[in-house]
């Protein structure tokens, strides 16, 4: 099951999905969130897709939290424990095709930017992922658990998700 969203957009304010989104689980997990970004440097740890509340209650986070605002992706274990991909590329005024896996089968997290592995790290087979009630968002996250103040100031078009670890060859 993939949800995607059509026809470039330029965001004024936070999206919530109301499409069902939540990949928790207390065994292995294995999916996707893929987007397409528009942006100059951020001041923020700008969310692009995310679900779950700042501060500790994110299951997946696509942002620009790495160093100097580069693109990260994370996911948190059952236990809350994050696991990030901390990449080094941050929004350059292009067009930047971002894609996260996380394939606890495989001990894997990562974040590929342009086809290219960016950023890895690992995730322990068996320790699930952190549920969470809230909504999946689009191009805002929360910093803690009140408003969506760490926003993605440019364009983000053709967010996939998956149910499912895309390969390195299918990224490409």
């Amino acid at each position: 099951a993939n949800a995607r969203l059509g026809k470039t957009q330029r965001l004024a304010a936070v999206h919530t999905l109301g499409i069902p989104v939540d990949f928790a689980t207390n065994t292995s997990a294995a999916f996707t969130v893929e987007a397409w970004v528009k942006a100059g440097g951020q001041t923020t740890d700008a969310g692009i897709v995310t679900k779950g509340t700042g501060a500790g209650g994110e299951q997946f986070n696509l942002d620009t939290g790495a160093g100097g605002h580069a693109y990260r992706f994370f996911v948190r274990d059952a236990g809350g424990s994050a696991h990030l991909a901390n990449g080094t590329i941050t929004p350059n005024n292009n067009w930047q095709h971002l894609v996260g896996v996380c394939n606890q089968f495989s001990n894997q997290v990562i974040l590929y930017v342009n086809g290219v592995s960016n950023a890895s790290g690992t995730v322990t087979a068996g320790s699930g992922l952190l549920s969470s009630a809230n909504a999946m968002t689009i191009g805002s996250r929360q910093s803690g658990t009140a408003a969506y103040d760490n926003q993605f100031n440019g364009t983000i078009d053709e967010v996939v998700l998956y149910n499912y670890a895309l390969t390195p060859a299918q990224v490409a």
